[in-house]
C-alpha cells in the first residue's frame, strides 16, 4: 500500500512509485500538502509530489477510491 490520504468524505488515494514499471514502492517523503489551497473544497487537501532530482526515471501510479 502506498501513501494515503482520506478526506472527510472518505474518498482516499494511494500513490506508489516505480523506476521500471515492475516493482512499485511507497515514498511518503515525496508527498506533502501544497501551500496553495485556493479553490479546494472544505475537507480536501491539494497535494504536492516532489522527488529527488537524482531520480532520472520515476513513474507514478495514482489510485483513487
Amino acid at each position: 500500500m502506498g501513501a494515503e490520504c482520506v478526506p472527510e468524505d472518505n474518498i482516499d488515494f494511494n500513490v506508489t512509485f516505480s523506476a521500471n514499471l515492475t516493482s512499485w514502492e511507497t515514498h511518503p517523503e515525496y508527498l506533502s500538502i501544497s501551500p496553495d489551497q485556493a479553490g479546494v473544497p472544505s475537507g480536501f487537501k491539494r497535494m504536492r509530489i516532489t522527488y529527488p532530482a537524482s531520480q532520472t526515471r520515476l513513474f507514478l501510479r495514482l489510485q483513487a477510491r
